[in-house]
């Protein structure tokens, strides 16, 4: 990222000292064809700066999320469409409950295409399934 930064200025630097010694010979259009092309130059180093930088961010901040516990590598998985069950069945306080996200699920139709994303989840239902049971929350509280 350092590198683009530099990159991005040494070509800024380097097209001024093209267009002062194309001004001292006087060509016109050589000097119109030299500064576009300069400037589109460092218009797409910068653009490649100002990607890099956004994609470091974005990479940061889902390393941060995964130290902070906010996100499990699991739950990088899945799609859009499982993140509101996602969220329910590690929020489920008893098996019926986990019972009843299951049958929405299978309801509402949920497609999961990828055979790992498939299993990943199955496990997980698994896991909280057995954790709720060992506990004794297998029935509904009301």
């Amino acid at each position: 990222m350092r590198n683009l930064f530099n990159l991005w200025i040494v070509s800024i630097i380097i097209t001024f000292i093209i267009l002062v010694i194309i001004n001292i010979g006087n060509n016109e259009i050589f000097y119109s064809i030299l500064a576009i092309l300069s400037g589109i130059f460092s218009s797409l180093v910068f653009i490649i700066l100002i990607g890099s930088i956004i994609t470091t961010i974005e990479k940061q901040d889902q390393k941060y999320k995964l130290l902070e516990g906010k996100l499990s590598e699991k739950d990088l998985l899945f799609d859009k469409q499982l993140e509101p069950y996602l969220a329910r069945i590690d929020k489920a306080e008893t098996t019926k409950e986990l019972e009843f996200i299951l049958e929405e699920m299978s309801i509402s139709n949920v497609k999961i295409k990828n055979t790992e994303k498939a299993t990943s989840l199955k496990k997980r239902i698994q896991l909280k399934y057995k954790e709720l049971s060992n506990e004794g929350r297998i029935i509904d509280p009301d």
